[in-house]
């Protein structure tokens, strides 16, 4: 079976985090047949004092999987520490997923990093008309589109993956993510694909780094980036929500500012006291672990203008870049909140 790296680290220095999870690393295929590993993901939270390219490159080198690795930053991350607890780091953190194939008998795959924003798909569209403007070979069952996706890829004549790896720059429009996820999935009808949003940067700042084309780390821009996973990997892919409902809906009845003092005209520490006692086995020891996640609902006026009614479209495509969660924090006068309490309550 394949080895599977999953590690957090908060040192406050981004060096001191390679040095960590690096030692962590070499431990956990000490008695491996090869001290490298096949491919790595890097999630960086904070650590602004460093380029994105340097620090991914860096932990390509240290890990063993050069240009198979991808850097992005995120929002938080999380993971394992060095004391084997999951941890999260909201401010300042590293965590990386790193991969080591079994030995099969043969040299492994690589995991083949790309690229694609609208530039990038107008050379697939040119590499496409060129395979059509080809005498066809009779008998052929393939279009020149799906073959075209590969060539481009540069993985013609190698087995499909099973596995592709995506993330996405929440400024690439609408069409863009679209066509790669179309694209890929003619190149590659039976592969799984997965991924993430990273975080939401102001330009020029680049949200992802990867070494694509066999050139070197370079920080890449609004548009989706990803790994083809070796062949070897099977993926199987599971959609598990944020949060579950638990007990009925309670309306606010007073408050001071930001602190909660009714909730239904009761104690709110009695009415979610009153919701646990209710809860199943399951809902509660949910609640003992992780505690409430609350989320309160502000009155909304009629809208007689139609003003709110989707007209179908996205952020994705749109001119207006996407307001910050901060901004809406602050420009926000009413709508839907989401609070956590420090501590798990009741």
């Amino acid at each position: 079976a394949p080895r599977v790296l999953s590690v957090l680290s908060t040192q406050h220095s981004w060096r001191s985090a390679l040095g960590e999870i690096q030692a962590e690393a070499q431990y956990r295929i000490r008695s491996s047949f090869k001290a490298t590993w096949d491919f790595a993901v890097v999630f960086v939270s904070g650590h602004a004092e460093v380029e994105l390219t340097e620090l991914t490159h860096s932990f390509g080198a240290a890990l063993g999987t050069g240009a198979s690795t991808i850097g992005c930053i995120v929002e938080s991350c999380s993971g394992r520490g060095m004391s084997g607890e999951q941890g999260r780091a909201q401010a300042r953190g590293i965590t990386v997923l790193a991969v080591q194939l079994p030995p099969l008998g043969k040299p492994p795959d690589k995991a083949t990093p790309f690229f694609f924003n609208k530039e990038s798909l107008i050379g697939v569209s040119q590499t496409i008309m060129r395979l059509q403007s080809m005498v066809r070979v009779r008998g052929a069952q393939e279009s020149a589109t799906s073959r075209g996706w590969r060539e481009y890829l540069g993985v013609t004549g190698q087995p499909h993956p099973k596995g592709i790896l995506l993330f996405v720059d929440p400024l690439a429009s609408k069409y863009v993510v679209q066509s790669v996820i179309n694209g890929l999935d003619m190149a590659f009808p039976n592969a799984a694909k997965f991924g993430c949003v990273v975080a939401d940067l102001p330009p020029p700042l680049a949200g992802m780094a990867a070494a694509v084309g066999g050139q070197g780390f370079q920080a890449l821009g609004a548009g989706v980036c990803g790994l083809l996973l070796p062949a070897d990997i099977s993926i199987h892919t599971v959609v598990s929500p944020g949060s579950i409902r638990v007990g009925p809906e309670l309306r606010l009845t007073l408050a001071d500012g930001q602190i909660v003092k009714e909730l239904n005209g009761q104690n709110p520490a009695k009415q979610l006291q009153e919701v646990v006692h209710s809860a199943g086995s399951l809902e509660r020891l949910l609640v003992e672990r992780s505690g409430f996640l609350l989320g309160l609902e502000a009155p909304r006026t009629v809208d007689t203008e139609g003003s709110d009614v989707w007209d179908g479209g996205e952020s994705w495509g749109s001119s207006a870049r996407a307001p910050s969660y901060a901004t809406l924090a602050k420009t926000a006068s009413g709508g839907d909140w989401l609070p956590r309490p420090p501590q798990p309550l009741p």
